[in-house]
């Protein structure tokens, strides 16, 4: 069947002008340049995109990957502020997942809907921060770690018969009740100094949306997705002039999946993603230095299902994200109240890069697992990912 032109351009023009989150969670993920939201059938979904869960089997994931930290290799005796310098960094504990979830599936295939329960720590901050510019113990490194648990419910709706090909045969509208916790910890001089330390929970929500645009149920479907994650405004026991602490951001995303090819074994994906950073964190009270940014970040990626024999398959993947920094010059960093960043960076615009691998295999019952790998390179460091999936 002749793939409808208009629908795709109709796609890559609204993609262009979508705007969303980049707190990309999990292998599969991160091997396709950070693009998610139209994601139907990985239960990462209960985070990234709640809607995404609704038509799923039952089934469990657990994530595990690093994130870019700076931080000054010794500090206890230099005469100067040293910048932060990146590194890949892991969750502490590092056993400890970046995800963990399951769903549910209640219904049936003509009225699928499904609850999901996850754990996630998108993002990890490790950042140096210099109070004076002139004596090293006016210098302190912060690091906040942050976790979010959520409850989510999914429903999707039938436009058309199961197997009928046309427009909009499926939407499906997702929410999630979260309750965020964050860990915080401020030691000045970096290393061995002396410590300051606040933690704080908060309630806050998602809502997602996935809507199927076209399927000819052969060679060619395409996904809409949006998902909206609301910001968390901790309350902190500190002075956040005087200490950089940093709220969850409200987060907001949007893009699209094609399936092509007979059998729809290649999909490529479309993302736009949108991170308030700028109000998640005060801003700056000293001249010469902006406050931090919101970020806007673009991606695509690719996966392929390739067959190796009757219940094995392989899923190579690649990707590219146009990921945007906090910051908007490297040369002069934002300042949080009082507290100037103080980091070896780069760029504020970094082109990144990602490649991955996934394998599936089936049961003689018909369940399927799944393990992936994932990278990224091209920012101020490269991080991994690794994860299983499990059908049950």
């Amino acid at each position: 069947m002749r793939t409808p032109g208009a629908v795709i351009a109709l796609a890559l023009i609204a993609s262009s002008a979508a705007w969303g989150q980049d707190f990309q969670v999990g292998a599969r993920t991160k091997g396709m340049g950070g693009s998610y939201t139209a994601f139907e059938d990985d239960p990462t979904s209960v985070w990234l995109n709640p809607a995404g869960i609704a038509t799923q089997p039952a089934q469990l994931s657990i994530q595990y990957q690093s994130y870019t930290q700076y931080e000054p290799g010794n500090a206890i005796f230099t005469v100067a502020a040293e910048p932060g310098t990146a590194e890949v960094g892991y969750i502490d504990p590092p056993l400890l997942p970046s995800f963990v979830g399951v769903v549910f599936q209640l219904g049936s295939d003509e009225h699928p809907h499904a609850v999901g329960i996850a754990y996630a720590r998108p993002f990890h901050m490790k950042f140096t921060y210099d109070f004076t510019g002139s004596a090293g113990d006016a210098e302190a490194l912060e690091e906040q770690q942050f976790s979010r648990f959520r409850a989510a419910y999914a429903r999707a709706f039938r436009l058309r018969e199961l197997g009928q090909s046309g427009f909009l045969p499926q939407v499906a509208l997702g929410v999630g009740l979260d309750l965020g916790y964050t860990k915080w910890e401020e030691t000045s001089p970096p290393a061995g100094g002396i410590s300051t330390k606040d933690t704080a929970a908060k309630t806050g929500f998602g809502a997602g949306f996935l809507a199927t645009l076209y399927d000819d149920t052969e060679s060619f479907k395409v996904n809409f997705g949006a998902a909206f994650q609301s910001e968390l405004d901790f309350d902190f026991q500190v002075v956040e002039q005087l200490f950089p602490v940093w709220d969850w951001p409200q987060m907001i995303n949007a893009g699209f999946t094609f399936y092509l090819l007979p059998g729809q074994p290649l999909r490529l994906t479309l993302d736009a993603q949108m991170i308030d950073w700028k109000d998640a964190i005060p801003g700056s009270n000293n001249p010469g230095h902006d406050d931090f940014r919101s970020s806007v970040n673009l991606s695509l990626g690719t996966e392929c299902r390739v067959r190796v024999d009757e219940r094995l398959w392989l899923l190579p993947r690649l990707g590219y994200r146009r990921l945007q920094a906090p910051w908007k010059d490297a040369d002069v960093l934002p300042a949080a109240g009082f507290a100037n960043l103080l980091i070896d960076t780069d760029s504020g615009e970094f082109n990144v890069f990602t490649a991955g691998l996934g394998a599936r295999w089936q049961t003689a019952e018909g369940k399927t697992y799944g393990v992936d790998i994932g990278a990224d390179f091209g920012a101020d460091s490269y991080n991994v990912a690794f994860g299983y999936v499990h059908e049950f």
